[in-house]
């Protein structure tokens, strides 16, 4: 499987990049900096796939997700799931929020998914697989408790 990921330089991204690596599949994985591409293209080797591709990205950009598309098209023929993993919470009280750091945690959470699928969608075929996956403690912002 062609596996697209965002989100890949630590946490659950990279543990996934590591895990799909290791079970033979290629992987696209996307990430603000590339700090973990040389170690993920080793493992890619050491397994015999020679299926890593990095991309250095900010996909809170629109016009990022164009220069995606195209080393993508140029890479593969059709991308067999794609991962929204990048996620970030800025963990302060809900009261104390700016809308900078809202606006900030929407683009990542919310608008970069909406530009890679929108973008990528034309790269999958019929009975491939979308995942959005979203900040763990997100929900603390949104279900907190009024005391």
């Amino acid at each position: 499987m062609q596996i697209v990921i965002t989100g890949i330089s630590r946490g659950l991204g990279l543990a996934l990049t590591k895990s799909l690596l290791q079970r033979g599949h290629s992987v696209i994985g996307i990430s603000r900096s590339g700090k973990v591409f040389n170690e993920l293209e080793s493992l890619s080797l050491q397994f015999g796939n020679a299926g890593f591709i990095g991309i250095t990205a900010d996909i809170t950009q629109e016009v990022e997700w164009q220069r995606i598309y195209e080393i993508i098209q140029n890479s593969i023929d059709t991308i067999h799931a794609l991962i929204n993993n990048a996620g970030i919470l800025i963990n302060k009280p809900f009261t104390q929020m700016t809308a900078d750091d809202f606006d900030r945690m929407f683009s990542v959470n919310v608008r970069a998914f909406f530009f890679g699928i929108r973008t990528l969608i034309p790269l999958m075929r019929s009975g491939s697989h979308i995942l959005n996956l979203n900040p763990p403690k997100l929900g603390n912002i949104i279900s907190k408790k009024i005391k």
